[in-house]
C-alpha cells in the first residue's frame, strides 16, 4: 500500500497543479471473493493514503457485483467508510437480465 500511495503522489500533484479542485477517490468491487480482512485493508488504505499523499480521498465508491451476495461487503466498507469522514456511493449500472 505505501508503494502504491508512493507512486500516486507525483500523479496527484500534477493533476492538482493543473485541476485545483480535482477529487480524487477509489472505487472498489463489492460482491466478489473477498480476504475476511478486506474491511481492514481498506481502512489502512484509507490511512495510508491519507498520511502519504497528504488529505484524504475524497469518496469512496463501490462497484457492485448485483448477481452476487453483496449486501454484506457494503454495508462494512460503508461503516469503515463513512468513520473515516469519507463520502460513501454505489457505482448503479445496467446490464444482465437482473435475475437471481
Amino acid at each position: 500500500m505505501e508503494e502504491v500511495a508512493q507512486d500516486i503522489v507525483p500523479r496527484f500533484q500534477a493533476l492538482r497543479a493543473r485541476f485545483p479542485s480535482v477529487q480524487i477517490g477509489d472505487v472498489e468491487p463489492a460482491g466478489t471473493p473477498q480476504p475476511p480482512d478486506w474491511a481492514q485493508e481498506i481502512t489502512q488504505w484509507i490511512e495510508v493514503y491519507r498520511r502519504v499523499v497528504g488529505e484524504n480521498l475524497s469518496f469512496f465508491h463501490c462497484d457492485v457485483v448485483w448477481n452476487a451476495q453483496w449486501q454484506p461487503q457494503v454495508a462494512a466498507i460503508k461503516r469503515v467508510v463513512k468513520s473515516k469522514g469519507l463520502r460513501f456511493g454505489i457505482i448503479y449500472d445496467g446490464g444482465g437480465t437482473g435475475e437471481r
